[in-house]
């Protein structure tokens, strides 16, 4: 019977091995020992493509190929196909030392059609025991749960990265909340606000933006770049972020602790004079004198008490009138004698240019680095890699203190160079910084001069009059806070 490899079946029966290329019998003194038991017998531990035929052992003359480890089947009629299940992997030694490979638990289950060589033809000989697997009729139907699944899958991998981005935002905005609590909720806001507004203009019938709609890719954008619109305060000078006042609180305590060592200072000098009259003049004279330095040292003391209370009173963010600035001046021009003796004035450069803010509490340095944020918001969110459905969130959010008429911080942007979305969040912006109670620089503005003053923002051409209509008809601002916080 003829006997070929098993792992190329048709190269060795259509090429049968040249006569004179085969070779005779080992030496005897090179001859092996008894083979293994389960090898005499034919079978087969290897793992390949046609592992289910019975496998036999080559002729003597083949005792090369056999030297070297391949195996060979017996193409003969055969038993029904047996299903091998692999139970746990086993090292297991033929008399050899070779290791063999897993135990096999034959299972009965029917042969599938097999081919044989017949001469120079391949033949497919089928048994007749031979029953088409169960799931055979099932194929369609288990494409379709495998397309499903990994649709599934598709989808549950777009959830989690959602999820995972809109928790990244949250965590965007805490941290803009931490580095600066006066605007706490600021965020979230203008972010309600500016979406109704966005809802509103979709449900507008007339007026130039009638045909104007934004889908569920597009309002995403406009949430997302509202909630970071202020992420670039994060690059801001803390001290200035938060300063509420024109003097910084540590400038403010060494005022303090400056005017009462003028007023010690005064009441020692007062003293050592009325020592020294007392000295200098006889009883009647000396108690005269005495007397007039009582009453000017209550005066000094007076006038240095008002000046205190008039720096404290400059020192709030409130508009500066011009008989302040004259006041000021008068001030500045006091002086005292330090400790070591050397004359010093009530009040040093940095506290009068400071104190001479005439509105606000942000001198123009200070403003220009608040106003850095702007800047510092669009490259942050220029590293983020945005999908192709919210690239512009970076533009939008840039933009957000520009104005219609140029007079806008940072990039001084007109008109149409500003992105509609752009416009509706400036007005909401602009809404709830009047009307937020949580500055501490400011209080709260009720509903209607909030109003009043978009407004004007409005007539003075800073705001789009349209989407402001919309804003105040529709009551956007109903839809975030109640009516009786006015």
């Amino acid at each position: 019977m003829e006997r070929v490899c098993c792992g190329s079946i048709l190269r060795q029966a259509l090429s049968p091995r040249h006569p004179e290329r085969q070779r005779g019998p080992r030496h005897p003194e090179r001859q092996r020992g008894p083979r293994h038991p389960e090898r005499q017998r034919g079978i087969c531990f290897s793992r390949c493509s046609n592992r289910f035929f019975t496998h036999g052992i080559r002729s003597q003359p083949d005792a090369k190929r056999r030297r070297i480890g391949s195996r060979v089947r017996i193409l003969e009629p055969r038993a029904p196909r047996q299903r091998f299940q692999f139970a746990r992997p086993e090292r297991r030694f033929d008399g050899y030392g070779a290791v063999m490979h897993r135990h096999r638990i034959p299972t009965e289950q029917p042969a599938r059609p097999r081919q044989e060589v017949v001469g120079d033809r391949v033949t497919l000989q089928v048994d007749d025991q031979y029953r088409p697997p169960r799931h055979a009729g099932k194929l369609p139907q288990q494409e379709n749960n495998l397309f499903v699944r990994k649709m599934m899958q598709k989808q549950r991998g777009k959830h989690e990265i959602e999820t995972l981005f809109e928790g990244f935002v949250s965590a965007a905005v805490t941290a803009i909340e931490q580095r600066d609590p006066t605007t706490s909720g600021h965020s979230l806001r203008v972010s309600a606000y500016t979406q109704s507004l966005a809802a509103a203009v979709n449900a507008t019938s007339s007026g130039p933006y009638a045909g104007t709609h934004f889908d569920a890719e597009q309002l995403k954008e406009i949430r997302y770049a509202a909630l970071l619109h202020d992420f670039g305060k994060v690059g801001v000078r803390e001290e200035v972020l938060v300063k509420a006042k024109k003097l910084y609180p540590l400038q403010l305590d060494v005022l303090r602790q400056r005017f009462d060592y003028i007023r010690k200072e005064t009441e020692a000098g007062i003293v050592r004079r009325k020592l020294q009259v007392y000295l200098e003049h006889d009883r009647g004279e000396a108690l005269t004198e005495i007397a007039r330095l009582s009453e000017d040292f209550d005066q000094r003391l007076k006038r240095i008490e008002e000046y205190l209370q008039f720096i404290v009173d400059v020192n709030e963010p409130t508009l500066l009138e011009q008989h302040q600035f004259q006041k000021l001046r008068e001030i500045a021009q006091q002086s005292f004698v330090d400790p070591r003796g050397i004359e010093r004035p009530y009040l040093n450069p940095g506290e009068i240019k400071l104190l001479s803010i005439p509105k606000g509490s942000l001198d123009p340095s200070e403003r220009l680095e608040i106003e850095s944020h702007v800047i510092h918001t669009f490259n942050f969110l220029s590293q983020i890699p945005w999908t192709k459905g919210l690239q512009r969130v970076p533009e939008i959010a840039r933009a957000h203190h520009e104005k219609l008429n140029g007079a806008g911080y940072p990039y001084k942007l007109h008109g149409d160079q500003i992105p509609l979305p752009t416009k509706m969040m400036t007005i909401c912006d602009i809404f709830d910084a009047l009307t937020a109670s949580d500055r501490p620089y400011k209080r709260a503005v009720p509903i209607e001069r909030a109003l009043s003053i978009l407004e004007d923002c409005v007539r003075g051409g800073e705001l789009d009059p349209d989407l402001f209509r919309v804003f105040h008809e529709g009551k956007i601002y109903e839809r975030v806070i109640p009516p009786a916080a006015e």
